[in-house]
């Protein structure tokens, strides 16, 4: 069913049950909102193995390996894995625990991996727990180098990927970000991002429905247009 051209708000999308849900509801229903109308991706739960060793700990997963106490990524068993960020501004450092890692399959099957990041030092406090880094790791077809494409976005997740609808090699992550540099400015200027990614690139594109609200303040409520 097609969204009313009009302005929403998020938690009460789905009436009075998603107020007395909180910020889960929340993520789901600014997800829904973002990618209506378009086909989601499927995602598969990664098996995750962890290990200690002289070297420091790693995170095996996928194919991937997250060295924690380097804060980097590398294939498993092979070579380092360049992280690029896409998103705009000064970034907050990860936390190198990973919330979720899917494996993803797309029009072609498997695509890739997609991580989950949440920030460490204030990125663990208050409302900067509502933003999150996506890791985007495209694994198929191979290529001669491997790299990874971070995207920050307000509450959002691997969920929020969808198939494009005109390249069948490539998936797109649409995000809420920030368009201020400085954090600490007011207003705190927000808009809609779509990242498009393949094995080989990624591609932005702002989408012109206006974002409105606060995003550090006590519920975190926006509110956006719906599709046209």
């Amino acid at each position: 069913m097609r969204m009313p051209r009009r302005s929403l708000l998020l938690l009460a999308l789905a009436g009075p049950a998603a107020l007395a849900a909180g910020a889960a509801q929340t993520t789901a229903e600014l997800r829904d909102l973002l990618i209506e109308g378009h086909t989601p991706v499927r995602l598969e739960a990664a098996t995750v193995d962890r290990g200690c060793g002289p070297a420091g700990c790693t995170i095996d997963t996928d194919g991937v390996s997250i060295l924690r106490d380097r804060g980097a990524l590398k294939q498993t068993g092979g070579k380092a894995i360049p992280i690029r960020l896409l998103s705009s501004g000064r970034a907050p450092d990860l936390d190198w625990e990973p919330l979720d890692v899917f494996r993803v399959f797309g029009e072609r099957g498997y695509w890739g991996t997609c991580l989950e990041f949440s920030h460490a030092g204030i990125g663990k406090s208050g409302a900067w727990q509502r933003w999150t880094s996506i890791v985007l790791v495209p694994r198929n077809p191979p290529q001669p180098r491997s790299r990874a494409w971070r995207i920050v976005g307000y509450r959002t997740g691997c969920d929020a990927l969808i198939t494009h609808p005109d390249k069948p090699d490539t998936l797109s992550l649409p995000v809420v970000e920030v368009t201020t540099v400085d954090s600490r400015k007011t207003p705190f200027g927000l808009q809609i991002v779509w990242h498009h990614c393949n094995a080989r690139n990624c591609t932005t594109e702002i989408d012109p429905r206006p974002v409105r609200g606060d995003p550090r303040g006590a519920d975190g409520v926006l509110t956006m247009d719906g599709p046209p």
